[in-house]
């Protein structure tokens, strides 16, 4: 959070194993380029384990994500399972806006796949 603080930006919750998540990457670059006009980071958070590590990064070129990469060890995972789903397990892909503040603005932010519905609710935020 401190690394962009000042500064806007969406999360993709995401994994190498979940289906779903890679399907969403198809309209990745649209996000981006929307994103980059915007002046919003786009940042990728694997809850992938450690022993995937290699996968994920192959996965990362693979896709060609660009943006910020963090994976989750087990603490961050648990912390951010606590957050966003209740300390219930989690399930993803999820997408979460945050703003300049830092403050979570969009907890369960519409998929890239839904394009036009969610640049409108990105900049929703943008003016307040």
């Amino acid at each position: 959070k401190e690394k962009f603080k000042g500064k806007m930006f969406f999360i993709d919750f995401w994994a190498t194993w979940c289906g779903p998540c890679k399907g969403e990457f198809t309209d990745k670059d649209g996000l981006v380029s929307f994103l980059g006009k915007k002046n919003i980071a786009m940042v990728y958070l694997s809850m992938d384990e450690e022993k995937a590590d290699k996968q994920w990064k192959d996965m990362i070129k693979y896709f060609k994500l660009s943006g910020f990469h963090v994976r989750t060890n087990a603490s961050l995972r648990q912390d951010l399972i606590n957050i966003f789903w209740d300390g219930k397990g989690y399930s993803i892909p999820r997408y979460v806006l945050v703003d300049e503040k830092g403050e979570i603005v969009e907890k369960d932010a519409l998929r890239p796949s839904d394009k036009e519905q969610l640049y409108k609710q990105i900049e929703t935020h943008l003016s307040r």
